[in-house]
């Protein structure tokens, strides 16, 4: 069905801001690369948060407290600072260790 949305198909919202996730990429304010990196980390922020909610309507329970004030730090973490490789998720380098 091509008029459905899929709330989950966070594609149209986000897009991870490394293209190769498995490396470190530095960005300071200075580069022009920056402007780019706050837009995707406050997109997956505010994603982070709407699938919070979610989650703790449908389930009837939850604290939003935490979920919602904790949504930067961990936008931040996987955007920018997490490597990661999404096809392989016991790659013995992953979460920031240094690859061998």
């Amino acid at each position: 069905m091509s008029g459905r949305f899929d709330p989950f198909d966070y594609t149209a919202f986000w897009k991870p801001f490394r293209r190769q996730t498995t490396r470190f990429q530095e960005v300071f304010p200075e580069h022009c690369q920056y402007p780019e990196l706050i837009r995707s980390t406050e997109a997956l922020a505010y994603l982070i948060r709407s699938y919070s909610v979610y989650s703790m309507t449908c389930a009837a329970l939850g604290h939003p407290g935490g979920s919602l004030s904790e949504a930067e730090i961990l936008a931040v973490m996987f955007d920018y600072v997490l490597r990661y490789d999404p096809r392989n998720f016991r790659w013995p380098a992953r979460d920031g260790r240094r690859s061998l």
